[in-house]
């Protein structure tokens, strides 16, 4: 009955996604076609920083179950990651992602607590990592480059609201006890609000789990998430730079971290719109053009790379949905 229950939701997640991106279809071959025209030596690199980019995730997942003692091999974190986020875009979005790592990595070893962090974790590391590009963009964007009222205001308003949210999160890790009664308050009149029944002490012992995993990350163990995050930052923005020069314009550091952090910060908040598709391309495409690129340029460019670093990893992600549900079914592979 349970194994029933498995392939009717696979085939639900598999309708799910063929009815999302097949209106997307002919945007994806647009771009394909002017894929084609674009000097191939430069795409073939960006094809390969963007699978680079992708072991980055893998990096991240592995080194978050590492925390608890636990062990997955960084292949095996890369195709959850992948399959991960392509179930996100057509079944629950963020929540759907977090609950299918969950999942996988528990099937592959990595036990309740690494599978919690590696569904969690990630997604913070990553925050972090655009949120350094992101700063150094906005900086180079106020004191080089004229910026209207608007943009202005949007990005220092979302880098601010970033950097805010850290600051709490590095404030409640040091004074734990108040920041966990506090936090019970809160969640106490949710509860009531909607009507349940606050189960006040496993709360508080989740949240304790949380706290004690935040104060061994400030203690190092951020390091090894940190790096995944940022080798996927980097190759990401790698990819973009190919892209550009495969259209024949190159662009500088300085010009491409700006044009590429903010968008993609803006793009992560707007989590009602899955994978920030339409926010990131509209945001990037306005940026370079602000940054003086040319506006037929700039559309292919994004255009093309969000193909490659977005639209092919997630039909990729649902062709091996059904493998990684065979492979996790087994007895997990071991380092």
């Amino acid at each position: 009955m349970v194994s029933i229950i498995k392939k009717v939701a696979l085939l639900g997640i598999l309708a799910l996604a063929v009815l999302y991106l097949l209106p997307q279809l002919s945007s994806i071959e647009n771009s394909l076609k002017v894929l084609s025209t674009l000097k191939p030596w430069a795409i073939s690199l960006a094809i390969i920083a963007q699978f680079i980019s992708y072991s980055g995730n893998g990096m991240t997942t592995s080194e978050c179950v590492k925390l608890t003692g636990n062990k997955i091999t960084t292949l095996r974190g890369m195709l959850i990651a992948l399959t991960s986020a392509s179930i996100g875009l057509v079944a629950g979005g963020m929540f759907g992602s977090t609950a299918s790592t969950f999942r996988w990595v528990k099937a592959s070893g990595g036990g309740n607590d690494g599978s919690s962090l590696a569904a969690s974790l990630p997604p913070i590391f990553v925050d972090i990592a655009l949120l350094a590009v992101s700063v150094i963009g906005l900086v180079f964007l106020l004191f080089v480059h004229d910026l209207t009222r608007t943009q202005v205001i949007s990005f220092s308003l979302v880098t601010l609201l970033l950097i805010a949210l850290a600051i709490l999160c590095f404030l409640a890790v040091k004074h734990q006890k108040a920041a966990i009664e506090k936090m019970l308050v809160i969640l106490e009149k949710f509860y009531v609000f909607f009507k349940k029944d606050f189960p006040k002490e496993q709360t508080r012992t989740n949240l304790e789990k949380l706290f004690a995993t935040g104060t061994y990350l400030i203690k190092g163990g951020w390091k090894g998430p940190l790096k995944g995050a940022s080798f996927n930052i980097f190759f990401d923005m790698l990819t973009l730079y190919f892209v550009f020069l495969a259209s024949g314009k190159s662009i500088s550091v300085f010009v491409l971290i700006a044009g590429y952090g903010l968008p993609w910060l803006i793009g992560r908040m707007a989590f009602i719109f899955p994978g920030g598709v339409g926010v990131i391309e509209s945001a990037m495409v306005a940026l370079f053009i602000t940054l003086g690129i040319d506006k037929a340029l700039a559309t292919i460019a994004v255009l093309v790379y969000r193909v490659i670093s977005f639209w092919v990893p997630s039909l990729i992600g649902f062709i091996v949905l059904p493998i990684l549900n065979a492979i996790t079914g087994k007895k997990p592979i071991q380092d």
